[in-house]
């Protein structure tokens, strides 16, 4: 799974983390958002290596990175429940500012965790 978690979020965040939640438990939720963001950067980090390695930069793998994140995060929202993945929110405000600004007003008016630092 760790190897195809990008491609699963991309083609389709919401069947993703339905499957995820199913497998582990809908009890699990913080722990499989916080195991999807770690495999996530763990991956983007080895493609940064193969692509430094081969001579390319990795700036593409960065945002790659953030995009994917961004999908994982963005449906955890969309489900309702703001108490998960509550520490991440901070990360999410400046997600939206990115890949979705229009959503950044509902989710500030909702979202009790983020306090502008």
């Amino acid at each position: 799974m760790p190897n195809y978690l990008g491609q699963l979020l991309v083609i389709d965040p919401k069947q993703t983390l339905d499957f995820l939640l199913n497998k582990y438990g809908r009890s699990q939720q913080t722990k499989v958002i916080e195991e999807c963001m770690n495999i996530i950067k763990d991956q983007m980090e080895e493609e940064e290596e193969d692509c430094s390695d081969a001579g390319a930069g990795g700036t593409s793998s960065a945002s790659n990175k953030e995009l994917l994140i961004f999908l994982l995060l963005d449906e955890v929202f969309n489900r309702g429940d703001l108490d998960v993945g509550r520490e991440f929110h901070p990360q999410l405000v400046e997600l939206y500012c990115k890949y979705n600004k229009a959503k950044l007003l509902k989710f500030l008016s909702l979202a009790e965790a983020y306090s502008p630092g």
